[in-house]
């Protein structure tokens, strides 16, 4: 008991001292030291790889999505690689040895992986977007619930159960049903929300789960159209969100990428 409370307290007060070393909130910066001590522990992590100065879409995302996700049960850490000036810009400090860390996992400035609890063979992220909602849409995939803009957990997991109980998704759509209703009763405002969840789960049971890529695809063509306002697009841009949640069974899914080291008005409307 006394040993696991101060190995506790020492994981902890050096979480607090690398976190403090970063120069972004929610962010801990690990080394060669550090690195072991935290990859393959109780929680998942998100590693993104750096220059010593990180600029780009890929950091902008991941700094954005560790904020959005300080009450997920993730940490966000960063490695960063090569040589750092002086305060003064002219000069170099002396390089450090993080290169050891990208070699280990073949990785470079800009790359990004997610490390899951208690394994140290990690998935890196590919995707032609980089942006927060898309980090957080792959982080989610992983396995690590994050409550993405416009979702709500009680129907996340309604979404989970309908995809991976395909026999049970009748009687899984009544309970969905029955909640949206005392949400809707309540006047709660995430009511609205709720009912998107519901009105997916009927157009899958009508036409199949092809409807869920279908509509994806035309979402995604609202949210780039120059001529709808940006207030509308914030709307599809959640109906997204929940589209996401309703993911293949498991069975049904593509492999995922790992790393080994040993027409009418309503086209507008993101209406279901």
């Amino acid at each position: 008991g006394e040993m696991r409370l101060a190995v506790a307290t020492c994981s902890v007060l050096c979480l607090l001292a690398c976190a403090a070393a970063s120069e972004k909130r929610g962010i801990i910066n690990l080394d060669t030291l550090t690195f072991d001590k935290l990859i393959g522990e109780d929680r998942p992590v998100v590693v993104a790889f750096t220059e010593m100065s990180p600029y780009g879409d890929e950091w902008d995302a991941f700094a954005e999505a560790a904020v959005t996700s300080w009450t997920a049960h993730i940490l966000f850490a960063q490695v960063a690689l090569g040589v750092e000036q002086d305060d003064y810009g002219y000069g170099y400090m002396e390089e450090n040895d993080n290169d050891k860390i990208a070699n280990r996992y073949k990785a470079e400035p800009g790359d990004i992986f997610f490390f899951p609890q208690r394994h140290r063979t990690p998935t890196k992220w590919q995707s032609e977007g980089k942006n927060k909602a898309d980090l957080l849409v792959w982080i989610k995939n992983q396995g690590v619930y994050v409550g993405l803009e416009g979702c709500i957990k009680e129907f996340d997991e309604f979404a989970l159960r309908f995809m991976t109980q395909k026999e049970a998704r009748a009687d899984i759509l009544k309970e969905a049903d029955a909640a949206a209703k005392k949400l809707q009763e309540a006047s709660q405002d995430s009511a609205a929300q709720a009912v998107v969840y519901t009105s997916v789960m009927k157009k899958i049971i009508k036409s199949g789960d092809g409807f869920i890529q279908t509509e994806k695809n035309r979402l995604r063509k609202l949210v780039e159209d120059a001529g709808i306002k940006e207030e509308k697009k914030d709307h599809f841009r959640k109906k997204l969100n929940i589209l996401e949640t309703f993911e293949p069974s498991p069975e049904d899914r593509e492999p995922v990428d790992t790393i080994d080291f040993d027409d009418d008005e309503d086209d507008n409307t993101g209406e279901f």
